[in-house]
């Protein structure tokens, strides 16, 4: 009788544990057309503190304990956003074999871009160096404390940080884009570059494929020049230009230079879809060549 009352406690101690085990996503995201793995795509519970990365194989895992009923959702450029509920997809993988198949966006014909004959280049963004000056670099991504419900909690993964820039609305061609390094001592970095143009009160990202920052630690130097020209990225407003940790880069550190008071600074987290913030004070060494007609406005 003793024996099987402990076997019974038992049965139930172990029960949440083994329902806390049931909600841990893994799988591999896949190209629904060519079967290829899906590197990078941000993975997040909206409204948790709960967010990841897929590899560069795909894969990924999330613990996604005591949230069976939130949404999971996954998006990166250039394929349609899947989102459903955790239990859901925790169903799906099973089903599957551990794999889950993204679609990719329809083509859509894009409009015809026309360059006017006489244009006029601007530099937009803050053109700050500090090469050399350890204390004037921005370690990124850097600990952010965000507030939840009165608890400070401190997230320091998968962090998108950028520096708005500002245009007058004309059709303003984005060319390339510039980052002020301060210092670099990983062994290789990869960053994504993501472009955001600010519509209806929200910035929207233009981009129709992800665009990646990967060099040797011995090709950073202490500035990184994006040339887009063959992109025809067009804005009319506003638009951040931001970096996004994809992966953990392992030993070392990457900075990039600030100024007080430059154009301002947002972050957000990504893997969360978090809306941008934006932070007081610091710039972010970060600038935009464009080019716009002074005839159209």
């Amino acid at each position: 009788m003793i024996r099987s009352r402990i076997v019974l406690l038992l049965t139930l101690l172990l029960l949440p544990l083994s329902n806390m085990m049931a909600q841990q996503l893994e799988g591999q995201l896949l190209d629904s057309e060519d079967k290829q793995p899906v590197a990078y795509a941000n993975i997040g519970l909206p409204g948790t503190e709960l967010g990841t990365n897929s590899d560069d194989q795909g894969y990924f895992r999330i613990d996604a304990s005591g949230n069976t009923d939130k949404a999971v959702l996954i998006t990166l450029i250039g394929y349609e956003d899947y989102s459903v509920k955790v239990s859901v997809l925790e169903a799906e993988l099973k089903s599957n074999g551990n794999k889950l198949y993204l679609k990719k966006k329809a083509n859509e014909l894009s409009e015809v871009v026309v360059r006017p004959a006489k244009l006029t280049v601007a530099e937009l963004g803050n053109d700050v160096a500090c090469a050399g000056k350890e204390k004037d670099g921005l370690p990124f991504p850097f600990i952010y404390e965000k507030k939840k419900k009165g608890v400070v909690v401190k997230v320091d993964t998968l962090t998108e940080i950028g520096t708005l820039m500002k245009v007058k609305k004309r059709k303003t061609f984005i060319d390339s884009i510039q980052v002020n390094v301060g210092s670099c001592t990983h062994a290789e970095i990869l960053y994504r570059l993501n472009i955001y143009e600010e519509l209806n009160d929200e910035f929207k990202n233009i981009l129709t494929e992800p665009i990646y920052i990967r060099l040797k630690k011995e090709q950073v130097g202490h500035v990184i020049r994006v040339n887009l020209t063959d992109k025809n990225i067009v804005v009319n407003h506003n638009f951040i230009v931001s970096l996004e940790k994809v992966k953990d880069l392992g030993p070392g550190k990457f900075t990039v230079c600030g100024k007080m008071f430059g154009a301002a600074m947002y972050m957000r987290i990504a893997s969360l879809h978090d809306r941008f913030i934006k932070l007081p004070i610091i710039g972010m060494g970060i600038k935009s060549y464009v080019t716009f007609s002074e005839e159209e406005k």
